[in-house]
């Protein structure tokens, strides 16, 4: 890291790992995370699509488990690790095909504005 880089501390203690292999389970992902991170996941759920979200036990072993697997070969493909963004704070950009965080200035309450479909007759 050079001196004009700064290190953003890790707040959340879930994660998002994506580009994972068909015959990826939760015990082989748990004993991946434990392997390589030193530390056991609370909880690990492996989703159908190639991706999981794993709880650890805290921000740290959560910021460990990136540093050690993000890019990390594991059953023939290179995994995607970040921090997990709950469902409500992301937003499809179609131009750039990534997710994107949104919500920041607006004044709802911290929840997504609501759009309307006005229906006009005639």
């Amino acid at each position: 890291m050079s001196e004009t880089e700064t290190k953003v501390e890790m707040t959340n203690n879930k994660l998002y790992i994506g580009n994972l292999a068909p015959t990826v389970n939760e015990d082989s992902l748990r004993d991946l995370l434990k392997d390589k991170s030193g530390s056991v996941p609370t909880s690990v759920l492996v989703k159908r699509g190639g991706y999981a979200f794993v709880e650890c036990k805290d921000p740290a072993a959560a910021e460990k488990a990136i540093e050690s697997l993000n890019g990390f070969s594991f059953m023939g493909t290179e995994l995607l690790v970040e921090p997990s963004v709950p469902q409500n704070k992301r937003m499809f950009n179609l131009e750039e095909s990534k997710f994107q965080l949104f919500g920041a200035n607006c004044d709802h309450n911290g929840k997504p504005p609501v759009l309307l479909n006005k229906r006009t007759n005639g």
